[in-house]
């Protein structure tokens, strides 16, 4: 058995893993944990108690950045993060699920970039960028319908949302179309 998840439950608390190094953070709650940006990086569920505690978080002018994975559960993270998402979750999509044969799939790739967005400052023409190189096998799909408050920052050659971000309350919430390693794409973060 998993004794984090074993203490967890005798605690009545959250548990949110990390991938390496061991070990996990324990949530209490009703009890506030400041931090200046959260990660929530392939994590499968969200409980309810940790998306009221993250509202309240990016309330307070904090930050999450989100990178849903093969891990995540779209019905989850939809019910207790519908305060935060800048789109609702779909499910996971192969790059090219629209060609008819397997040998013409090919990868997505980064082609519209919001123009002006600080995240691009960095580079001169994203468009001519390593950004607009990248190669994606997979990615989330993403509700087409934005709440308030929502904007996309970059999309993909086929048509959905990849990068994008929500305010709420003083803070702001960053959503990636997949997880941060290479296990869909070769743009690593």
């Amino acid at each position: 058995a998993d004794a984090d998840a074993t203490i967890a439950a005798a605690l009545g608390v959250d548990v949110v893993r990390r991938r390496s190094g061991g070990g996990a953070v324990l949530l209490l709650p009703g009890e506030f944990v400041w931090a200046d940006v959260v990660v929530l990086a392939n994590v499968g569920r969200v409980s309810e108690a940790l998306g009221r505690q993250l509202t309240e978080l990016v309330a307070r002018g904090g930050g999450l950045l989100l990178a849903p994975g093969e891990r995540s559960a779209p019905r989850s993270w939809n019910r207790a993060l519908k305060a935060l998402l800048p789109r609702p979750l779909r499910g996971p999509r192969r790059s090219g699920d629209a060609a008819a044969h397997l040998q013409d799939r090919r990868a997505a790739r980064l082609s519209e970039f919001k123009e002006g967005h600080p995240l691009f400052a960095p580079f001169s023409d994203p468009l001519r960028s390593t950004l607009a190189k990248a190669s994606l096998e997979r990615y989330m799909l993403f509700d087409p319908q934005p709440p308030p408050k929502s904007e996309v920052i970059a999309s993909l050659n086929e048509g959905s949302p990849y990068l994008m971000s929500r305010s709420h309350g003083e803070g702001r919430v960053l959503m990636i179309g997949g997880p941060l390693d290479r296990a869909w794409s070769d743009l690593v973060l």
